[in-house]
């Protein structure tokens, strides 16, 4: 029988392993092997993604359990270390602390007497899903119920937010500074973004991720655009409206399908404490190959993607214990 899988132990070594988007292929490749020496699966493979990028799968028997999350992590290094009860490093929480609880769950889940389950890692969640939307089409990729492992607190969701990624861009004359009032594409984008940030909607938040103006002071500018991440509490259609609404003179353009909110399964013996969480996730990719989509997690959302992200030992813990007995009991 295979060492049992000690979840902090495991979780440094993973955090050692940078793996920002379009860097997962090491990371991929220590999860996979350490899936095969720990599960022996009937399944285990990769699903090439782009080049050195690819999702990791396995299976035992016909999985009617299966766990998912994300290899990938946003760009920014956090210096790993081990303290007052915490552990940091990027990825911590998000999310590779999320594949710790799921396999040391699945393990101990085993040695219990569980026999059908699976487990799967992507590529490229924090940028574009283009792992969940390839491994959305794998044949392996299959079960009665399927859980994603994003930082809820170990409360199950009951409803995620959507999401829509967009270009706002707008044009303008490039002329001598002295000229030209009210011709800059600069400005333009600047008046449409403020109108755009005052809107006090309850139906999206808006997040100005960069603005792309390449000139100098005294050239008006030419061209600009701003990368500008939306998510709608209702109606993806409704909140594009209101967007455009906002826009006097720029054009909006989406990048990649627009996600709409997406209600989850709740075990009923979780019911009372599920969440609603303010973010999106691959999850409503996976919908058609599952019969029931949950999510839960350890770890808190707002120490994902922060300069010092951190995951509270006792909450990964809790989250191996909460896992292994969701395994067994469905």
């Amino acid at each position: 029988m295979p060492e049992l899988l000690e979840p902090v132990r495991l979780l440094l070594e993973l955090l050692a392993r940078p793996s920002t988007t379009g860097s997962e292929g090491p990371l991929g490749q220590f999860v996979l092997e350490l899936m095969g020496k720990t599960f022996r699966p009937d399944v285990l493979e990769c699903q090439e993604v782009g080049p050195g990028r690819f999702n990791v799968f396995m299976a035992k028997g016909e999985p009617r359990i299966t766990f998912t999350s994300h290899l990938d992590t946003v760009p920014g290094e956090v210096r790993v270390r081990r303290a007052e009860g915490r552990v940091y490093g990027r990825g911590a929480c998000d999310a590779k602390g999320q594949i710790v609880a799921q396999l040391c769950a699945l393990q101990r889940a085993e040695q219990q007497g569980l026999r059908n389950f699976g487990a799967f890692y992507v590529v490229g969640e924090e940028v574009d899903s283009a792992g969940a939307m390839a491994a959305a089409r794998h044949p392996a990729l299959g079960a009665a119920y399927l859980l994603n492992g994003e930082p809820t607190g170990n409360r199950f969701a009951r409803r995620s937010a959507g999401v829509i990624d967009t270009v706002i861009r707008s044009r303008g004359s490039q002329v001598h500074s002295s000229l030209a009032k009210g011709n800059s594409a600069l400005h333009r984008l600047l008046g449409d973004l403020a109108a755009l940030l005052c809107q006090d909607s309850p139906d999206f938040l808006v997040n100005v991720g960069t603005i792309e103006a390449p000139g100098v002071s005294n050239v008006t500018c030419g061209s600009a655009l701003a990368r500008v991440c939306v998510r709608p509490a209702g109606s993806v259609n409704d909140a594009l409206a209101q967007l455009r609404g906002c826009l006097a003179d720029c054009e909006l353009e989406l990048v990649g399908p627009a996600v709409t909110p997406f209600e989850f399964h709740v075990p009923q013996r979780f019911e009372q404490n599920a969440i609603a969480v303010p973010f999106c996730s691959d999850a409503p990719l996976y919908a058609s190959r599952a019969e029931q989509v949950l999510m839960c997690g350890p770890g808190a959302i707002a120490e994902a993607h922060t300069p010092d992200e951190f995951i509270e030992e006792h909450q990964l813990y809790q989250g191996v214990d909460l896992l292994a007995g969701l395994a067994l009991s469905l």
